[in-house]
């Protein structure tokens, strides 16, 4: 139970986003809809670019995710384990990235990447960070 504890906590800490205040759900149905059109499109822009750039990290492969705002690459030709690789990406790259074996058996050999809360500007810099630390492998 203590460490379904810690991993509850661990995923609290990473993603306070998730609870939202009380109204935004509302406010996002009733809303303007060219608001939301105009996120969208900017989180397609942000999911195309980081895609792209992924895929074109030596060891990397990301399909085009469909309707969120994380990219889920695999990172099995590295031969490193997710929260290796995570904990030195984090240390060596300056950037957070999550191991995908936070999310069982079936993510390891995977990375989850947001896309959603950055912007383009950081995003590129990022993605400039993680190319270098791939190359370097």
């Amino acid at each position: 139970m203590a460490d379904a504890g810690a991993a509850q906590d661990r995923h609290e800490r990473r993603h306070p986003h998730q609870h939202l205040y009380p109204g935004c759900a509302r406010a996002a149905i009733e809303g303007p809809e060219a608001v939301l059109e105009g996120l969208v499109a900017e989180d397609r822009s942000k999911r195309d670019f980081v895609v792209r750039s992924l895929n074109q990290m030596p060891g990397v492969r990301c399909t085009l995710p469909q309707g969120t705002i994380y990219a889920f690459p695999d990172i099995s030709e590295t031969g490193i384990p997710s929260q290796e690789l995570a904990d030195r990406i984090l240390r060596e790259a300056h950037v957070v990235v999550e191991a995908g074996s936070f999310y069982g058996e079936a993510g390891e050999g995977h990375l989850r990447i947001c896309f959603g809360s950055e912007s383009s500007e950081r995003l590129e810099e990022g993605m400039k960070r993680l190319t270098a630390f791939f190359n370097g492998l």
